[in-house]
Formats: C-alpha cells, structure tokens, sequence
C-alpha cells in the first residue's frame, strides 16, 4: 500500500499579488494562436494542403493542357471530338465508358467511325 503522507509536510505557497498576475509569455493575435492550432490539428493541416493544390491546378491547369499551343487559346473547341459518348482507356468492359453507342439497334465505335 501507499505511504500515507503527513499533513505538516504540506504548506501554502507564499505567492505575491503582483507575481500571480503577471504573465509569464508574450500575448498571440489572433491568426497566430489560429495558426498554431491548425498545426496541433493534422487532419485540418493534410485538408489545407488539398485545397490549396485544388485551388493551384484550378488556376493553372487550364496552362497544363495538351490541347493549348503555340496556335490554340484556351477558348479553341476541337470540333471532330464534339458529341462523342465518353471512352476511358481502361475501363473498356463497362458498357458506358467504352466510346460506343447504339446506332440502329447495333452497337458501333464511334470513335473508329469518326477515325479519332
């Protein structure tokens, strides 16, 4: 068992007015103690960093883009490709993303048809 501790062993600090009102660090603003907060929080952090890289390739992305070139503007429309069902390299087995669409009761690759 714990040894039991005698009362007179314990004493009230002799703390000054003065002493126990001053403060012992410098006062934050508000966006530094915000900023310090987020830093403790990780997952607030990682969620930053994402939208910050959302909102990077949101204003630079349209620059990354293989259709812009020496001749093209980000206003140019490649014209051939216009009305074409959706075909994703990858997912060919489903049936949506495949690039083909029933013309006539057959199913035709419109891609080949069109020779994109």
């Amino acid at each position: 068992m714990a040894e039991k501790i005698a009362k007179e062993m314990f004493q009230p600090a002799q703390v000054q007015e003065a002493e126990a009102e001053k403060i012992s660090r410098p006062s934050l603003t508000f966006l530094q103690d915000s900023w310090i907060r987020v830093r403790k929080n990780k997952a607030a952090l990682v969620s930053i960093i994402v939208l910050g890289i959302i909102v990077l390739m949101a204003i630079f992305g349209q620059y990354m883009s293989p259709n812009l070139g020496p001749n093209k503007s980000v206003n140019y429309q490649n014209t051939p490709y216009a009305s074409l069902p959706p075909k994703v390299p990858g997912f060919d087995n489903l049936p949506f993303w495949n690039g083909k669409q029933n013309i006539g009761g057959t199913e035709v690759d419109v891609y080949k048809q069109k020779k994109c």
